[in-house]
């Protein structure tokens, strides 16, 4: 069956503009849903509103989206009718316009109805037009000025219009794609970016070999706070932010740069889309001669990242002429495995892509270990490259060259030591991290704390996540230490041979705890690791019982899970068997003497069983109340 795109947004943006040339691009029929009811009410909408109010227009628009979407399911199913049912909604079309594919703008509260919603979505995917709140601003009062008897909206300030977005914005985030509009982007443009997206969504709908369920995961993208939206027009007080960077102890002088591991760069930057395409440019082009073209790149990322800034970048890239596509996969753990990376690599080669283009992961941990994993066996490997959008990437899994899948027997099993060619940290991309995932971020923080900085461990221990939530960018000095006691341990052991196994600290049983429950999230299954590991350190290696309630208390501060004991059961055993740290019959665990002091202890696999059963059992003098 074809499709029906929806063209939904906040008023002004320029939903029927781009409709309109995205129609005339595709050489398919386009509909304003409120030029028909001006046409079925014979009115403009300023007196059709002005006369019976907001109430009775939102009803007739439902209606009339309803009779639109019965026409548009016949049109699909008969085609030997679609000439004279169109005729009555749709002027100005040759005929050879009429395929039974259709553009549809949307006024700007359609989508307000969960009911239209769904309605929408039996037909085809929306997709929500998004722009700064002084373009719409912009916008709007060119509209009126032009065309005094515009669609009339309940706005008489700046306040007005910043509450309207603000109530909106979930449901305009409840969609298929995202798309940004930027001032002087004229509406063709803007059509030309969604046609790659759309054109790409069905290349991938139809031509992936079967992939894990969709179904099995919810992709409807969690709204992010509302003042982190907006965070550059309402900034919070910030006598009441925690003063992060003056807390952490600078880094001792080196002769490697700060930010430079091994031969290649890692960027830390803040709203950086500009350097970030500039960049990207040129390290696609760096290697080009004059008479060449550019490489190929396809950027990786899951579908709740391809709609948010997947889509943007893409466009961006294509606007300079490179070759970029984007290429989704189902979000969550479940994506890191063979079957994924083969429908993968099947489009990589659809695409023709050779041993001199390019790979770009944009996302989390797994978008990471994807793209990586496939980089290192395509074509016996291509270069690559990552942009990591989660805390927990930024903070630890997009440093040090590990890439890997997971096999039905264990985590990260399936793998490879593989050197990006760069990273780009931003952290632009925590403004749409739920709170939960930027929790579960922090404890990747609070293990290189553990492992090596006690005064880092106070300041994470005590910062507020909700602060850094309302205002990402006061979470970049604790990014900056973590990246730099990471890179630091990398640097010495990039093949864990030996150091770099300090920071599977909470991870040995983490690790069988996230397979045991898929619920939690990778983060979430380190903190109770971590607690774990805390106690196991006091019974077995001294570690004072003082610390033990400073570590405890400060995953419980953060709301994260400390009760590790019910998941101890045999089934638990089988997984930490196929652990990838074991070594013949013994383990590599690691302990701690001290906060900031971490050890790796080479332990019989049967006695840290033995071990794990008897703690298990023991007194909980320890918890947290």
């Amino acid at each position: 069956m074809s499709t029906v795109l929806f063209i939904s947004g906040p008023p002004g943006i320029g939903k029927t503009s781009v409709a309109e040339a995205l129609s005339e691009q595709l050489k398919i029929p386009f509909f304003d849903l409120d030029q028909l009811i001006e046409k079925e009410k014979d009115t403009v909408l300023s007196a059709y509103i002005q006369n019976l109010g907001w109430s009775e227009f939102r009803q007739s628009e439902s209606n009339r989206l309803q009779e639109l979407c019965q026409l548009l399911t016949r049109l699909q199913s008969n085609a030997t009718q679609k000439q004279t049912l169109v005729s009555g909604f749709a002027d100005n079309h040759d005929q050879t316009y009429y395929k039974l594919e259709a553009v549809v703008s949307l006024g700007g509260g359609c989508v307000l109805k969960e009911s239209n919603r769904l309605l929408m979505r039996e037909l085809g995917p929306i997709f929500s037009l998004w722009g700064s709140q002084a373009l719409i601003k912009q916008r709007l009062h060119r509209r009126v000025k032009h065309n005094p008897q515009a669609h009339p909206l309940p706005l008489s300030s700046s306040g007005d219009l910043n509450q309207l977005l603000l109530e909106r914005l979930p449901v305009y985030l409840d969609c298929d794609a995202w798309i940004e509009v930027y001032e002087g982007e004229s509406p063709k443009q803007v059509a030309q970016r969604i046609q790659k997206i759309w054109t790409h969504h069905q290349t991938v709908k139809n031509d992936l070999p079967e992939m894990p369920d969709p179904s099995s995961k919810s992709f409807w993208y969690s709204p992010p706070h509302q003042d982190s939206f907006f965070s550059q027009n309402f900034k919070p007080n910030s006598s009441e932010q925690t003063d992060v960077k003056s807390a952490i102890p600078p880094l001792e002088k080196s002769d490697t740069p700060p930010l430079m591991l091994h031969d290649y760069p890692i960027y830390l930057e803040s709203s950086a889309q500009d350097k970030l395409i500039d960049q990207i440019i040129k390290w696609l082009t760096s290697s080009v001669s004059h008479n060449q073209k550019a490489p190929q790149l396809a950027v990786f990322s899951d579908d709740i990242v391809a709609r948010l800034y997947g889509g943007e970048l893409v466009g961006a890239l294509q606007s300079f002429g490179i070759q970029a596509h984007l290429i989704s996969f189902p979000v969550g753990e479940q994506s890191k495995q063979l079957r994924v990376v083969e429908a993968l690599s099947t489009q990589l080669l659809k695409l023709n892509f050779t041993r001199s283009d390019c790979l770009l992961a944009l996302g989390g941990g797994v978008s990471g270990d994807l793209c990586g994993f496939v980089a290192s066996i395509y074509l016996r490997g291509v270069s690559w490259a990552q942009i990591p959008s989660t805390l927990l990437a930024q903070v630890d899994s997009s440093i040090g060259a590990k890439t890997a899948v997971n096999h039905p027997l264990g985590k990260n099993l399936l793998g490879a030591f593989y050197r990006p060619d760069w990273v780009w940290i931003d952290d632009h991309y925590l403004k749409t991290l739920p709170l939960r995932h930027l929790k579960a971020g922090w404890v990747e923080a609070l293990k290189h704390a553990l492992i090596s900085d006690p005064k880092y461990f106070e300041v994470l221990s005590t910062l507020s996540l909700e602060d850094c939530f309302n205002e990402p960018n006061s979470i970049t000095p604790v990014i900056e230490r973590g990246l730099q006691i990471k890179a630091h341990i990398v640097a010495q052991d990039e093949l864990e041979k030996g150091s770099r196994a300090l920071l599977n600290l909470g991870h040995t049983l983490g690790h069988a705890f996230e397979k045991a429950d898929p619920n939690l999230l990778h983060g979430e299954a380190v903190a109770l690791g971590i607690s774990f590991t805390a106690e196991y350190s006091h019974y077995y290696n001294g570690l004072g019982q003082e610390q033990v309630q400073q570590i405890k208390l400060s995953l419980a501060h953060h709301d994260l899970a400390i009760d590790w004991r019910k998941y101890i059961n045999e089934k638990l055993f089988k997984r930490l068997a196929f652990d990838k740290k074991r070594s013949g019959s013994q383990l590599n665990f690691v302990t701690l003497d001290a906060i900031g002091k971490a050890n790796i202890e080479p332990i019989d696999f049967e006695l840290f069983k033995a071990r794990v059963n008897e703690l298990s059992q023991a007194s909980v003098v320890l918890d947290i109340q």
